[in-house]
């Protein structure tokens, strides 16, 4: 079984479909697996998420079945064979980032960026008592 890795960095949406498991890997990196289901013109493509370290660590206890993602990472691809003998390929991605996209349908509301804050209302400058003496350049 080989593993063939793309050198790109890419961005994939789409909806958890395995409710995630947080792991801790012999040498004590945590890494959360899931299952990422992507819509295309051919029908769903589903990628074995990886996300290592701190970031797997937070998002364990914030991704459920169902949410919605934009992971990007690097994508791979691993072979092997199924149950019936049938060689296989698995969509693999190596998440370095993940956001969480919240779901009108659900009853959240869209995220909502802050009003800016408004400018401070411009004075004419007052008379300066100061000449060009007294300017130090």
């Amino acid at each position: 079984m080989s593993e063939n890795t793309v050198s790109n960095r890419t961005q994939i949406k789409g909806n958890v479909g395995q409710a995630p498991v947080l792991a801790q890997l012999p040498s004590g990196t945590l890494v959360l697996n899931f299952s990422l289901g992507v819509n295309g013109e051919e029908g769903t493509r589903w990628y074995e998420v990886s996300v290592y370290g701190n970031r797997a660590n937070y998002l364990a206890g914030k991704i459920e079945r169902g949410a919605f993602l934009a992971v990007s990472g690097t994508p791979s691809t691993r072979e092997y064979k199924s149950k019936s003998g049938e060689d296989k390929i698995a969509l693999k991605f190596r998440a370095s980032w993940v956001t969480i996209i919240p779901r009108k349908d659900k009853g959240q509301a869209a995220p909502v960026e802050a009003p800016p804050t408004p400018a401070p209302a411009l004075r004419e400058p007052a008379e300066s008592a100061l000449t060009d003496d007294d300017l130090p350049f």
